[in-house]
């Protein structure tokens, strides 16, 4: 049985959503994870906080994606979604921050504090 034919746009617009959140939760914790082995010098996080961040924008950007989509079919505009992007990039600048100020991601480029 294929669920995406039966199912209507928006709820397999809310299951991506679901997913995505999912991901960016999941890569929160990581780099949370990544910035207490920085604090005690581990040199290796570096290295991999650089490419769990870049997986966070990679999800970040899908779900922004995921979010104009939803508005261009229901003809919303931006800032009443169900997920709260904005809180969650402010966070994850906080955490960016964080992460430089440990020496840790200084090579995170386009990003401002």
């Amino acid at each position: 049985m294929n669920t995406s034919i039966e199912q209507p746009h928006e709820d397999r617009i809310f299951d991506r959503f679901r997913n995505v959140a999912g991901q960016i939760h999941d890569l929160i914790g990581e780099v949370e994870a990544l910035q207490n082995k920085i604090r005690v010098g581990d040199l290796e996080a570096v290295k991999n906080s650089e490419k769990a961040l870049a997986a966070l924008r990679g999800w970040m950007k899908r779900a922004y994606e995921l979010e104009d989509l939803h508005h261009e079919r229901t003809g919303q505009s931006r800032g009443g979604a169900e997920l709260d992007l904005g809180a969650a990039r402010a966070s994850i600048g906080g955490r960016l921050a964080r992460l430089r100020a440990a020496g840790g991601a200084g090579a995170v480029s386009g990003q401002s504090e």
